[in-house]
C-alpha cells in the first residue's frame, strides 16, 4: 500500500522497476490510496494504451491507519460491481479489513469509496499523511503550517495580543468543538440524504474511521428522526448558547472564528424555523 498517486504511479509504471512490467497475463492491482475517480480511470487508460487490458484494475481504498493495517482490521470500500469478478482480491481484502468493515458502495471503477467525500482536499494537494491533516484545506497559503507549529519550540502564545484573557478555558475550546461538530454532522448527513445514500451504511462508515467523534455518534439518531435539522440535536438550545458564550470570551482577543461564526449561524436559522 502506498498513501497517494503520485506514490502509486511510479511503483507500477517506472521504466527500470514499475510493477506493470514484470506483471502476469491477468493480473490484478488493487488501489488502496484514497485518490480522485479520475486517477483510477486514468490507470485503466494508461494500462489499456501499453496493451495490457488484460490486468484488472480494482478501486480499494481504506481507512484506519497504519496499526488497523497491521492486525487486519482496516475499513475497506469497494465496488460491488468489481468484487464479484475478482474471487482472490475478494479474498485479499477479507483478510486485510475488519469483520463487516468491507464495505460494497454501488458504482464503478472509481466508485469504490466513501472516502471520496474530501476529495476536493486531496485533489487541491491536501491530506497526505492522514485524514486529519485535511485541516490543511483552511490554510492553503501555508501547506507546512501545522508541521511547523507543532514541532516548533516557540510558544506560540507569544503572537497573541495582551492580556490573555482569564475567560478561556479548556470548557471554552470544547464548547467550539461541539458547536461546530454539529453542524457540520447534521450539514454532511442532510447532503448524504439528498444524494440517496443509505444513512445506517455512512454511520457504519464514519463511526469506525478516521471521521469519527462523540458529537457525530451521539447526536445521530436524533438528527435522523429530526430530518437532519440541527434543532433536532440533543440539547440544541445549550449547545447553541455555550458556542455563543464560548465565542465571546474569545472575541477580546482578536482571534477569527470563522468556523464557529458559521455555525452558529446554522444554529440560529434552524432553531428559528
Amino acid at each position: 500500500m502506498v498513501a497517494t498517486s503520485a506514490q502509486a504511479t511510479p511503483l507500477l509504471f517506472s521504466s527500470d522497476t514499475g510493477a506493470v512490467h514484470g506483471l502476469k497475463k491477468n493480473a490484478t492491482i488493487i488501489i488502496c490510496s484514497t485518490v480522485s475517480p479520475a486517477y483510477i480511470l486514468e490507470l485503466h487508460t494508461r494500462l489499456r494504451s501499453m496493451n495490457r487490458s488484460d490486468i484488472h484494475l480494482l478501486d480499494a481504498p481504506v481507512s484506519g491507519g497504519a496499526a488497523r493495517a497491521a492486525n487486519g482490521t482496516l475499513s475497506i470500500f469497494v465496488s460491488p460491481a468489481q468484487l464479484a469478478q475478482h474471487a482472490p482480491a475478494h479474498a485479499v481484502l477479507t483478510c486485510l479489513s475488519a469483520e463487516k468493515k468491507l464495505y460494497e458502495i454501488p458504482g464503478g471503477l472509481g466508485m469504490g469509496t466513501a472516502e471520496q467525500l474530501y476529495l476536493t482536499s486531496i485533489s487541491a494537494g491536501l491530506a497526505k499523511e492522514d485524514d486529519c491533516v485535511t485541516v490543511r484545506l483552511y490554510i492553503p497559503a501555508h501547506p507546512t503550517l501545522v508541521a511547523d507549529r507543532a514541532s516548533s519550540t516557540t510558544p506560540t502564545t507569544k503572537t497573541l495580543p495582551e492580556p490573555i484573557s482569564n475567560d478561556v478555558t479548556i470548557e471554552t475550546i470544547r464548547d467550539l468543538l461541539i458547536g461546530v461538530h454539529l453542524a457540520v454532522v447534521a450539514e454532511a448527513m442532510s447532503f448524504c440524504d439528498r444524494l440517496g445514500i443509505d444513512a445506517d451504511l455512512m454511520y457504519d462508515i464514519v463511526a469506525n474511521a478516521a471521521g469519527a467523534s462523540n458529537a457525530f455518534v451521539s447526536s445521530f439518531e436524533a438528527l435522523r428522526k429530526g430530518g437532519w435539522a440541527l434543532k433536532a440535536a440533543p440539547d440544541a438550545e445549550g449547545v447553541r448558547d455555550r458556542l455563543a458564550e464560548a465565542m465571546e470570551k474569545v472575541y477580546p482577543l482578536r482571534y477569527p472564528l470563522h468556523l464557529s461564526s458559521a455555525a452558529l449561524q446554522e444554529f440560529d436559522r434552524s432553531l428559528a424555523q
